[in-house]
């Protein structure tokens, strides 16, 4: 046993030290970048192929809104090319570019393949954006290669006359590489395990409450912003552990008189807060406008009047939005969707029928009794009256 401790020990310190190796000397530069800005209009059989792909959903990016898509005059292909060279002793596999999106943009997309770039070559990688844009501002582009699996990144910074490149996340990925391989080789399980777990004080609500019904809206396009939003990477419920606790009691109430909770959403990362922000910013983008919000017909009063703000009390870990939902899954009639942007949507509002001015009533004492807060402007909106992070912001994905 003493023979095999020490032979593991050995083992580890020239893993480690191999690691170490290849991490400082992997090394991918940006030697140049440029960008490319041309009219729609001359290049207009490629903007029909990009719009069809669009409405047929089978483009190789991401759309911000197709809307512009209808008017190729309003609309410019801008390409951004970099010059990437491999100063490092190993492959860069699988580069990947990702582009920021601006106000005005309508869908990028990067080249198809898979890059590798070999030590000591250069390879020129592309990604093209179809914007409403006028003109050609700053761009951050996101370089993200691979390194025996390890990803590794910088930010490229695209100016008018220039541009500047930097590493990220700086100093993480030294630990990182040797912590991966390390438990991969002592215990296979133990990575995906933990890029499983939560932060300490956080669960999953159906680890608590396994009738509980997840729809959870924003993991998907059925929402304002119309499409997946960012930091939800599953459909799942996570709260934390004095608010799921808490939530069990409401969830048994409910049961007793029939009913289950149906959850909409429960914990949001602060990069999802981010995303409204940046959806409520682009004034094109109102495909959801006849559902969610209909009598707002300036998209700027989404943010004066706080429907979207700079920070929810969701990303404190202790806020559910949910409703009332029969034993089958149906969910109880409460006068508006989840998400509704108006007066309706107020617990205090008017023209509701009986029934659902009724089912929020009930709604509400349970939340109430099992320790909630109502939120006035918003029925499916509680938080914990005693929330163990009042002052915590957080950001790790909803997985």
């Amino acid at each position: 046993m003493k023979k095999l401790t020490i032979f593991l020990f050995f083992l580890s310190l020239a893993l480690g030290a191999l690691c170490l190796w290849q991490w400082t000397h992997s090394d991918l530069r940006v030697k140049d970048m440029r960008a490319e800005l041309t009219p729609a209009q001359d290049r207009a059989e490629e903007f029909d192929l990009v719009a069809e792909a669009v409405r047929s959903q089978s483009l190789l990016g991401t759309v911000y809104h197709a809307d512009a898509l209808s008017d190729i005059g309003r609309c410019r292909f801008c390409t951004i090319t970099l010059t990437l060279q491999n100063r490092g002793l190993l492959p860069a596999e699988m580069t990947e570019l990702q582009l920021t999106p601006f106000a005005g943009d309508v869908c990028s997309w990067l080249s198809r393949g898979e890059i590798i770039i070999p030590p000591g070559e250069t390879r020129e990688v592309s990604i093209t954006l179809l914007t409403a844009q006028s003109g050609l501002s700053s761009r951050d582009v996101l370089v993200t290669w691979y390194v025996w699996g390890h990803p590794m990144r910088l930010r490229a910074t695209l100016g008018l006359s220039d541009y500047s490149a930097r590493l990220m996340p700086e100093g993480e990925n030294v630990s990182a590489m040797l912590k991966n391989l390390l438990s991969g080789l002592f215990c296979p399980s133990a990575l995906a395990l933990e890029e499983d777990a939560l932060p300490e004080g956080f669960v999953h609500v159906r680890d608590l409450i396994p009738d509980v019904i997840e729809q959870m809206r924003y993991f998907g396009d059925e929402n304002f912003v119309g499409t997946t939003v960012d930091g939800y990477l599953a459909p799942a419920a996570i709260l934390t552990r004095e608010a799921a606790l808490a939530l069990q009691k409401a969830a048994d109430a409910a049961r007793e008189k029939g009913y289950r909770l149906l959850i909409f959403d429960a914990y949001r990362p602060q990069s999802a807060v981010d995303h409204f922000l940046r959806w409520a910013a682009d004034p094109y983008d109102v495909k959801t406008q006849a559902h969610y919000y209909p009598d707002i017909k300036n998209k700027e009063d989404i943010l004066k009047k706080g429907y979207v703000a700079a920070h929810s009390g969701h990303s404190r870990g202790s806020t559910v939005d949910l409703t009332l939902a029969t034993p089958d899954g149906q969910p109880l009639p409460m006068g508006t969707d989840f998400d509704w942007f108006g007066p309706r949507a107020a617990h205090g509002a008017s023209g509701l029928t009986r029934t659902e001015r009724e089912n929020r009533q009930l709604l509400r004492r349970l939340m109430e009794a099992a320790g909630f807060s109502a939120y006035s402007a918003e029925w499916w909106h509680y938080t914990l009256k005693h929330e163990p992070f009042p002052g915590t912001y957080f950001n790790f994905p909803v997985r």
